[in-house]
């Protein structure tokens, strides 16, 4: 959903003003990007949860952590069952992270990646027609 996505800037905007005036930069911004986030959540649906994160970065351009941002919504309607939750890591590539997390959460661990999960979907419905 769009609104998901406008509440994500409206939510991280002062972050990463604050983040700007400190030196510090998300690559890419919060909350990440959302074709390698993971998603999963009840069966109806009304609990869902993304991880997708982001790595900081200094002025000069080192690496110096990554940030994790879980935000859980509802397919149902536009609700926040609960606030959005931060992981700190100090993993940074994309392999060590998704290992890091897998380590934290069973549910992360067997989510597919979103541009894959996607990629399924399409093929079921070619499949159907």
């Amino acid at each position: 959903m769009r609104s998901y996505g406008a509440y994500c800037y409206k939510l991280f905007r002062p972050i990463h003003k604050q983040l700007k005036q400190v030196g510090l930069y998300p690559l890419p911004w919060f909350p990440g990007d959302f074709n390698i986030s993971r998603e999963w959540g009840n069966i109806d649906q009304n609990e869902q949860q993304r991880w997708m994160w982001s790595k900081i970065t200094t002025l000069e351009g080192e690496t110096i952590g990554t940030i994790v941002t879980i935000i859980f919504h509802d397919h149902t309607q536009f609700r926040l069952p609960y606030q959005p939750q931060v992981i700190a890591l100090t993993q940074t590539s994309k392999e060590a992270v998704v290992e890091g997390l897998s380590e934290r959460s069973a549910d992360f661990k067997s989510a597919l990646e979103f541009q894959i999960e996607y990629a399924q979907y399409l093929h079921s419905l070619e499949k159907q027609g």
